[in-house]
């Protein structure tokens, strides 16, 4: 069984994500130490053993597939194998068999809460988490420094997930980097870099749901799924180069995927909605009917 303070290798390049994973990992009671990428990742983990990496999947120059698979080589013929779990906002259900072709051994939905992230630690390293955490005392927060800040959810939910002693450092972090990545993607769709329009947008997508920014992460969402000229903020700007075509099928798909993380019903989840209160009170609803009859 491992131990607390047992160390975590954290691969990821988006310094909010460092951040609040770093926290999560300080509650549960484990080290961690963190790589920027996938060849500082490799070089750590040759230093020393690691009893679990968390791996972000889309990061810049080498990405957690290659990285993955490179750790594995690491480790080949030396008789151990350190579990590695994607962490990804993507969808699990469309990269999980991916993650365990690249040799990882499971997925962490973003966004990441304490539960989540203990449930994890338990299975891989049968690591139990502290006791349960008490309901926090009102803490001081800084006020809103921009319009990002009215999109944060309550100070419940933020304290109930990093600790009511770390939230002045999550929302600042968040409002400083969510700045730095807005000014990116602007910069890019000026300069029709489909590229680096992909990667901010997921940076983003990533940062918004871990404080649970919902409307700001649906919009993500939704610029992610939109064709590339759709991207554009000004006439006669062409992104054809900032995506590949999304197949058949597959705009639905994100739809329902985009629902489940953002808290919003889709079209066919609303319509089931209605049928299901339908169900529930069929006299209303006939009534309901033969007033609009009449």
């Amino acid at each position: 069984m491992m131990k607390p303070g047992a160390a975590v290798l954290l691969v990821e390049d988006n310094a909010f994500s460092q951040l609040a994973m770093r926290v999560l990992l300080d509650r549960l009671g484990c080290s961690c130490e963190i790589a920027g990428g996938g060849r500082e990742a490799i070089a750590l983990f040759r230093s020393a053993p690691h009893a679990l990496v968390l791996m972000d999947l889309m990061m810049a120059g080498m990405d957690g597939f290659h990285a993955a698979r490179a750790l594995r080589a690491v480790e080949f013929g030396t008789g151990r194998r350190t579990p590695i779990v994607a962490v990804t906002a993507l969808d699990e259900d469309l990269v999980r068999g991916d993650c365990l072709s690249a040799g990882m051994d499971d997925v962490l939905p973003k966004p990441v809460d304490f539960e989540s992230l203990a449930a994890k630690l338990a299975l891989w390293m049968h690591l139990r988490a502290p006791g349960a955490v008490t309901a926090p005392a009102p803490v001081a927060t800084p006020g809103p420094a921009d319009e990002v800040a009215h999109e944060l959810p309550s100070q419940d939910v933020l304290r109930a997930t990093y600790g009511p002693e770390n939230i002045h450092r999550i929302v600042t972090t968040f409002l400083s980097v969510t700045g730095t990545l807005l000014a990116e993607l602007e910069t890019a769709i000026s300069a029709q870099d489909g590229a680096l329009v992909r990667t901010t947008l997921h940076e983003l997508k990533g940062a918004t749901l871990q404080v649970r920014a919902r409307e700001m992460a649906r919009l993500c969402f939704e610029l992610e799924d939109a064709k590339p000229q759709e991207r554009s903020h000004g006439d006669g700007v062409d992104l054809r180069g900032a995506g590949s075509r999304i197949p058949p099928g597959e705009r639905a798909r994100r739809r329902r995927h985009r629902g489940r993380m953002t808290g919003r019903l889709t079209a066919p989840r609303r319509r089931a909605a209605r049928r299901a209160r339908r169900r529930s009170s069929p006299g209303r609803w006939r009534r309901r009917r033969r007033a609009t009859d009449r």
